[in-house]
């Protein structure tokens, strides 16, 4: 999945009603899997209760940057692993206060495959 794709995924996963209040801005850099330069660089803003992404304003400096490679964010996104984890092996590294992005992980659902699509209209 392109990354633009795995943020869109978050996206579905937030918890529009617990994050309707939430005012959130967390830099990220994605690299390759070998960790070099960032191929890619993000803004993620929370706020009405939804998670976008944008191109990183200049102007505006959140106060933690998330640098991680891009198949760990994919193992982020799918709640494989935790930011811990990712942190512990490297694959991910974190510049300035975590507290946004500890935040932004809080209000994601997870989801479960066990459930009806069609139920029975009785």
């Amino acid at each position: 999945m392109s990354t633009g794709m795995l943020l869109d995924y978050l996206a579905v996963r937030l918890n529009g009603p617990r994050a309707a209040a939430v005012r959130l801005r967390i830099g990220l850099d994605v690299t390759g899997d070998q960790g070099g330069p960032a191929e890619e660089r993000f803004r993620l803003i929370v706020e009405n209760g939804i998670l976008r992404h944008t191109a990183p304003d200049p102007a505006e400096n959140p106060a933690g940057t998330l640098r991680i490679h891009h198949a760990a964010l994919a193992d982020l996104a799918y709640g494989a692993t935790t930011l811990d984890d990712l942190l512990a092996a490297n694959t991910a590294a974190l510049n300035g206060d975590r507290t946004d992005l500890d935040t932004l992980l809080d209000l994601l659902d997870t989801f479960t495959a066990g459930f009806d699509v069609v139920v029975p209209n009785i």
